[in-house]
């Protein structure tokens, strides 16, 4: 007869049949539920819908992205489920704190040939002095200054709502520490990334393909094309002669 609680554990133990879980079932089935779950909530690109968080980069780029539609990775995926996590992590804590926080789901403005489309990374705070959109960024290191790229993303939002002026707050993803900065809305800026949609659409209603931009840089080397782009840049500087 077992004398203490260690020693059913133990002989338990021995019992177990394979049949049960273990410590990598576990893991293979968090996995597997944990990409599923994300890979369903993913939106998909559709030529019409374009979308300011991602028209600052390549057109080549996004033009595969519409054309191929190509699932992102699984480390792409949980990445940016951080991100959303951290968002709502600090609309709850404001609420709670006593602001008037607004989630704004999903922006829309018809551009009459297709919809600029802003997701759900926003905050909407209503004060005495007026409203200010606040839009989330996670890092995993502070910047010292804004990226541009988010400016021209906030910059839209801000024109798409018809306020003047907003928020960039960076949190850092391993300590919640922060960092704010300013962004006063430009119509110039706002302009600017319409007439790029309209030419993302020209490229991806008519199938041709957008020269490279950006080479040599970060998001260059990051760009999951970019073997394909080198090669059909290859390709066209150096047809093959029948």
């Amino acid at each position: 007869m077992p004398q203490n609680g260690f020693t059913q554990r133990k002989l338990k133990s021995a019992e177990q049949t394979s049949s049960e879980l273990d410590a990598l079932s576990l893991e293979q089935l968090v996995n597997g539920a944990l990409d599923g779950y994300l890979r369903r909530k993913e939106e998909e690109y559709e030529v019409g819908y374009y979308y300011p968080s991602v028209l600052p980069q390549c057109l080549r780029r996004q033009y595969w992205h519409y054309m191929e539609r190509s699932p992102p990775t699984a480390e792409a995926l949980r990445a940016f489920s951080v991100g959303t996590f951290i968002h709502e992590l600090i609309a709850k804590a404001l609420i709670e704190h006593g602001v008037e926080v607004k989630v704004e789901e999903v922006l829309k403005l018809d551009l009459g040939f297709g919809q600029l489309r802003g997701k759900a990374d926003l905050l909407i705070l209503r004060t005495e002095g007026g409203d200010y959109a606040v839009e989330v960024k996670s890092c995993a290191k502070l910047p010292s200054d804004p990226y541009p790229e988010h400016v021209q993303q906030l910059n839209s939002y801000l024109g798409m709502l018809k306020l003047s002026k907003g928020f960039l707050l960076y949190v850092k993803k391993t300590a919640l520490q922060l960092r704010v900065f300013t962004v006063t809305f430009n119509e110039q800026l706002f302009n600017e990334l319409i007439e790029r949609s309209k030419k993302l659409h020209e490229y991806v209603s008519s199938r041709r393909l957008p020269p490279p931009e950006m080479l040599g840089s970060l998001e260059c080397e990051r760009c999951e094309y970019m073997l394909k782009c080198a090669k059909t840049e290859q390709a066209l500087q150096h047809p093959v002669e029948l």
